[in-house]
């Protein structure tokens, strides 16, 4: 096969994911993205949940924190959560 990849059927799981959805049901259409990061963590265990929440909260200070941090972090949970019910 030389130096390309395959890929089996097999080899792959697919997950749709209505992120952009349950991003809108949040009240934040740009927090899709962090729906997709944490279901892919769930998947992967590449990262802890725990360090993007510690990410998010370091990041996040004053007016704008109390403002978005608590729905970010209800983004990565429900992302997360998505994965672990299906």
């Amino acid at each position: 096969v030389g130096s390309e990849m395959c890929i089996r059927d097999s080899d792959v799981t697919v997950h749709y994911i209505p992120a952009t959805q349950m991003a809108l049901e949040l009240g934040l259409a740009m927090v899709s993205n962090l729906i997709l990061l944490s279901a892919y963590l769930e998947v992967t265990k590449a990262l802890p949940l725990e360090a993007i929440e510690k990410a998010l909260k370091d990041k996040y200070t004053g007016t704008k924190g109390e403002r978005y941090l608590p729905i970010d972090l209800d983004a990565t949970k429900l992302g997360a959560k998505f994965i672990i019910d299906s």
